[in-house]
């Protein structure tokens, strides 16, 4: 990579770290309504994107590039149009403050993803660009560790009394674990073999903590496919066949095989959270099927425009588990149908498929299997199966924005060639 390249992709990447480090709250605190109520935690997030902006801004107005802005535009097209959108829809949201908030991030992340495919023109780019996403997964899975660990507990909660939420907990243990495996698996390069296991050991601590049942069935799915296209059939059997050896050992060294009984006792807990209607719990996949109801009500009062972006009621809340707040649908399809409108999911619909649809036909025209191309596809699978009973990347700024709108750069990056 050219020492000029080194610095360019630096100060981008720069841009997303400042916002991943404001990426936190303060216990009990309410999110802000309007302007005027922002609080200092507020402010700070406003500051990192704002900070961002401007260094993806002054990076496209100075930094030499091989292709023209005009070109990238064209490439973002859809995407731009539906944030034109939700900036439009200012005008009819009852929250007109948070919908204008909520876009100008998503004109951050947007604006992120189109200086990346500007500026990545090699294989050797785009695994820069790589291990810094990964280490931006990696080390906010750590501080949320620590943060937890040095409040006694209650770092990461799942109700608004912590610092991170364990929802954001769970996505950003799972992204890290599905890219440790997959970066590694698909790269083999040294970097990442290093970091593999030091962060495979972070994401489980988290995992631990976070207590997502999601979380864990979406790893196991994608983990497992990666596995399977990475290692060999060789090792695959090798390792049963040590396994098959090694259970009579354990069974003469356990015979009333206690420890596999106080192993599955351990994982009940986890898996019902010592809740007693466990399986009225996972029925109602947490009370999630109550929210959806009435925010399906709501679409369905305006099913075109919306609601307007990040608004899931046309009162501005819902009264839903004992609090009447702003909620987000936690379903990604019902997210953006809600707050923008069967306009607003097919806009976004064409931003996703589109361009992806143009990369892979790109790639099968070059005879290309890329392993980036390999690992995208990996952790988009896994981005969209948190999307069934999460907002994924069509939510808050978080880990998932994050690492979706990086890709969605990278992979664009290859249609200039």
């Amino acid at each position: 990579m050219k020492e000029s390249k080194f610095y360019i992709l630096t100060a981008i990447m720069v841009g997303a770290w400042l916002i991943a480090a404001c990426l936190f709250s303060e216990p009990n605190r309410d999110e802000p309504m309007s302007l005027r109520g922002l609080d200092i935690i507020a402010l700070l997030k406003l500051a990192s994107r704002i900070g961002t902006l401007g260094i993806l801004v002054l990076v496209n107005a100075i930094a030499p590039a091989k292709t023209r802005l005009s070109a990238i535009v064209t490439m973002f097209l859809p995407l731009l149009v539906f944030l034109l959108w939700a900036i439009a829809s200012t005008m009819w949201s009852p929250l007109r403050d948070v919908t204008l908030g909520q876009s100008f991030s998503l004109l951050v992340m947007v604006a992120l993803a189109m200086t990346l495919a500007r500026f990545i023109d090699t294989t050797q780019d785009a695994i820069y660009v790589l291990s810094h996403l990964f280490l931006i997964v990696t080390v906010r899975g750590a501080v949320m560790i620590v943060v937890h660990w040095m409040l006694g507990g209650t770092g990461v909660t799942r109700d608004d009394f912590g610092v991170f939420h364990s929802t954001d907990a769970a996505e950003t243990a799972g992204l890290g674990m599905v890219m440790a495996f997959a970066l590694f698996g698909f790269t083999r390069l040294r970097r990442f073999e290093l970091l593999m296991l030091p962060a495979i050991v972070i994401h489980i601590a988290l995992f631990a903590i976070a207590q997502n049942r999601l979380s864990l069935i979406v790893n196991a799915i994608v983990v497992a496919a990666v596995v399977w296209k990475t290692v060999s059939l060789r090792s695959i059997v090798g390792t049963t066949m040590c396994a098959a050896c090694l259970f009579p050992v354990y069974i003469v060294a356990d015979p009333g095989v206690k420890l596999i009984a106080e192993v599955f006792g351990v994982t009940s807990s986890y898996a019902n959270r010592g809740n007693a209607d466990a399986s009225e719990d996972l029925r109602t996949f947490s009370g999630r099927t109550d929210l959806w109801e009435i925010v399906w009500d709501e679409y369905m009062q305006s099913p075109l425009r919306g609601c307007g972006y990040f608004v899931t009621s046309h009162a501005g809340e819902i009264d839903v588990w004992g609090d009447v707040k702003n909620y987000t649908a936690h379903n990604q399809v019902l997210q953006l149908l809600s707050t923008t409108g069967l306009v607003g999911l097919t806009l976004f619909l064409m931003s996703l498929v589109l361009p992806f649809q143009r990369v892979v036909s790109a790639a099968r025209e070059l005879n290309m299997t890329g392993n980036i191309a390999k690992f995208s596809v990996a952790v988009i699978a896994w981005l969209l199966l948190w999307g069934l009973l999460n907002e994924s990347f069509c939510g808050p700024i978080g880990s998932a924005t994050i690492v979706y709108y990086t890709l969605l750069g990278i992979m664009l990056s290859s249609l200039k060639c």
